[in-house]
C-alpha cells in the first residue's frame, strides 16, 4: 500500500505537468483536421458512396462518424447530417444506415462569427449540385485574382488622373490628342 507522501508527490507532479486547456484544444483541432474528412479532401467537391460503418468518437461529447466506401477518412456527422440519414433510411437506428448510398458534398455555411466557411455535408445521391463548391476554390481569406487586377487598374487610373491634373492637361485636350494620334 502506498503512503500519503508518495501520493501527494504524484498528484503534485501531475498538476505541474498537466497541459493547458489551449494546448489540449489545439491538439483536438489538429486531430479533427488530420483524421476526419475535410473539404480539401474532396477535390471535386462531391463523392457518392455507400456507408460501410458507423461509429462514435470522443470523450466528453460523442461525435457520430460514418465511414463511406471510397473515402479514407470518416465523416463527422452534424445534426442535419443525422436528420438526412434518418430521412433517407426511414430509421433512427445507426445500424440501419449501413449500406445506404449517400453523396458527400462540400458546401458553404455561416460560421460562428458570421463568416462563410466550407464544410462537408451528406445528401441524397440524386441531390442537385446547387450548393456545391467549385472544383478549385480560393483559400478562405485570400482575395481572388480578378479583385487584385481591378484594384490595380483603379490605382493606376487614379495616379494617371492626379498626374494629368498636376501637369495642367484637361481631359478634353488629352482626348483630342489621343484621337488625332490614332487618326494618323
Amino acid at each position: 500500500m502506498s503512503n500519503k507522501i508518495a501520493q501527494a508527490e504524484r498528484i503534485a507532479a501531475e498538476m505541474q505537468h498537466t497541459l493547458a486547456p489551449q494546448t489540449i484544444a489545439g491538439r483536438a483541432e489538429w486531430i479533427v483536421r488530420r483524421y476526419r474528412l475535410q473539404p480539401s479532401d474532396l477535390p471535386d467537391g462531391r463523392h457518392v458512396g455507400a456507408i460501410h460503418s458507423v461509429n462514435t468518437q470522443g470523450l466528453d461529447a460523442l461525435t457520430p462518424l460514418v465511414y463511406i466506401t471510397g473515402l479514407s477518412k470518416p465523416v463527422a456527422l452534424s445534426e442535419s447530417d443525422v436528420q438526412t440519414l434518418v430521412r433517407l433510411s426511414a430509421s433512427p437506428f445507426a445500424g440501419d444506415w449501413i449500406g445506404l448510398k449517400v453523396a458527400v458534398c462540400v458546401v458553404e455555411e455561416s460560421g460562428p462569427g458570421g463568416e462563410r466557411m466550407q464544410t462537408v455535408r451528406l445528401f441524397a445521391p440524386e441531390a442537385g449540385a446547387v450548393r456545391l463548391r467549385r472544383s478549385s476554390p480560393t483559400e478562405p481569406g485570400k482575395p481572388s485574382g480578378w479583385l487584385m487586377v481591378g484594384v490595380a487598374l483603379l490605382v493606376a487610373l487614379l495616379a494617371f488622373s492626379v498626374l494629368t491634373m498636376e501637369q495642367g492637361i484637361s481631359w478634353e485636350a488629352l482626348l483630342e490628342q489621343a484621337t488625332s494620334w490614332l487618326g494618323r
